[in-house]
């Protein structure tokens, strides 16, 4: 898995997955996710040794404590995390 991102400034980065996951790293997991449009959301938990699906999120602020962001079953896009 290859770490993809294009950094806005600050502690903000917005999202690409379009080359695969989107890896954040043990040392520096984000804590907010805002999606600019909603939909499903495949993610790996700080911690966690498997995916969580969470179905049909709204476009929002979303607070989850994630380390990486998985192509494979995500649908919510315009996504930007927050540390």
């Amino acid at each position: 898995m290859v770490k993809r991102e294009a950094s806005i400034g600050g502690n903000f980065e917005a999202v690409s997955l379009a080359g695969g996951d989107w890896i954040c790293g043990e040392n520096s997991p984000t804590n907010v996710l805002y999606l600019g449009t909603g939909g499903d959301l495949v993610v790996l938990g700080k911690g966690d040794t498997a995916d969580v699906t969470f179905v049909g999120l709204q476009a929002g602020y979303h607070l989850l404590d994630v380390q990486a962001i998985r192509q494979t079953g995500t649908t919510a896009s315009d996504i930007v995390v927050i540390r």
